[in-house]
């Protein structure tokens, strides 16, 4: 009983892994026009006014901007 729980946990990792290495590798992006492969999101814990946080803002829009 043992070997059989032991074969049906190998072929169910086996199974598990090949479906995760099934991807194409081509990374496909239509809902961005410029052809950026990334968006970003930048969350803080702050509101206006703060000063590091407004320099954090200010670093990620920056970045942002750049192709």
């Amino acid at each position: 009983m043992k070997r059989l729980f032991t074969g049906i946990g190998i072929v169910a990792v086996a199974g598990i892994l090949l479906t995760a290495c099934s991807g194409t590798g081509q990374a496909t992006n239509s809902a961005n026009p410029n052809g950026a492969k990334y968006t970003y999101a930048v969350i803080t814990h702050s509101g206006p006014g703060d000063a590091f946080w407004d320099r954090v803002k200010s670093g990620a829009e920056a970045a942002g901007s750049r192709n």
